[in-house]
């Protein structure tokens, strides 16, 4: 008996959207979507990325897609990190999503809120 291979050994490369491309559609998702913005004076302000929960999560059980991305000139200088504070890294999964061509870590954090849960 002869059984075609479900698998020849090759991994794919996964086809992306540049994230413009992807905005409407994430803004769309979101259950909350904010603007993360620089003030360099009262007057003076930029636009460097966005946040967003959105609904491919599991809402029953309170767990929700948290997204970060900011402008790639803004990187390194601690504002993901302000914007993300308060959340607890508890696993990564490396190399687990394909974005923009590379492939990139994905991180499960968690945080705490009982609302009287036992």
């Amino acid at each position: 008996m002869k059984v075609a291979p479900l698998f020849n050994g090759a991994l794919p490369v996964p086809r992306y959207r540049p994230l413009d491309q992807m905005q409407s559609q994430i803004i769309d998702d979101a259950y909350m979507f904010c603007i993360i913005e620089v003030r360099d004076a009262p007057s003076n302000s930029s636009i460097i990325g966005f946040a967003s929960f959105d609904r491919k999560g599991n809402p029953r059980n309170q767990d929700l897609l948290y997204a970060i991305a900011l402008h790639p000139d803004h990187w390194s200088k601690g504002y993901g990190t302000e914007v993300t504070s308060g959340f607890v890294e508890e696993a990564r999964q490396r190399k687990a999503r394909w974005t923009n061509g590379q492939w990139e870590d994905t991180i499960l954090m968690s945080i705490c809120v009982m609302n009287g849960r036992k």
